[in-house]
């Protein structure tokens, strides 16, 4: 059954908690998800995600990028918070995937270092382990440093995107997608750690020599067993991320 944006606000916050945990965030970065009325997006202020204290926060906008005021939202908050809330910069980023890609329902934007380094070196990132099966054959790159700030460059991206599950972006970070429906943020903050963790293992293999990667694609050899297993690949990495980000939590 489709989630109550009530309880997709929570897993939002949830899923910057996580993301921060790891240091995929920092400063910067923000996650979306498509609202349960199918035309509007939730998405996360313009603030440092980790420094999110409330599912109130997330906003609401449309497919054109302009934000839609909830009063009774924003009546939970203290009118200096609710006042000072704004959109990302790269709302457009969020926008120009869910209008080229309606199986998309969740969009993570993060940083991760490793990636980066892949990413600066134009290489692209491979499946070399079993968990990096999710985020598919292979992750491209969008060769530009540049911010998604304006749907023209939000287009370009969709472009070299294509029907991937993830993108890096040349020495600015990544992003990875959900087409989930019933967990589609679990999913795209589960598959953004797992993209790291992907990067670093890809890195450290080739600074000492060529990795042996996962032969096959979807349809047969190692990529396709591993892809077409039997086992749990969303909700029991988040139910783990999410209880570890809570223990790292400063207590009051």
């Amino acid at each position: 059954m489709p989630r109550s944006d009530t309880h997709l606000r929570k897993t939002l916050l949830d899923a910057c908690r996580i993301l921060d945990s790891h240091r995929l965030l920092h400063a910067y970065g923000h996650v979306s998800a498509r609202s349960t009325d199918g035309r509007t997006i939730l998405i996360t202020p313009r603030k440092g995600p980790g420094l999110i204290r409330s599912p109130h926060e997330i906003l609401r906008m449309d497919l054109d990028g302009k934000l839609i005021p909830d009063r009774k939202v924003t009546a939970k908050l203290t009118k200096r918070l609710a006042a000072t809330l704004q959109l990302p910069l790269e709302v457009f980023l969020h926008t120009e995937i869910y209008r080229a890609r309606p199986d998309v329902n969740a969009i993570s934007r993060f940083h991760g270092m490793s990636a980066n380094v892949l990413s600066v070196l134009r290489r692209t990132l491979r499946p070399v382990h079993e968990l990096a099966v999710p985020i598919g054959r292979e992750v491209p790159l969008f060769d530009t440093p540049e911010l998604i700030s304006s749907p023209a460059v939000g287009r370009r991206l969709v472009a070299v995107l294509g029907s991937a599950r993830a993108l890096l972006l040349r020495g600015n970070g990544q992003l990875a997608l959900s087409t989930n429906i019933e967990a589609a943020v679990e999913e795209a903050t589960v598959n953004s750690i797992l993209l790291e963790t992907t990067a670093e293992m890809q890195w450290r293999a080739l600074a000492i020599g060529e990795p042996a990667w996962l032969a096959g694609d979807e349809l047969s050899g190692e990529f396709a067993k591993l892809a077409n297993r039997e086992y749990d690949a969303i909700l029991r990495p988040w139910e783990y991320y999410l209880e570890q980000s809570r223990k790292s939590e400063p207590r009051a």
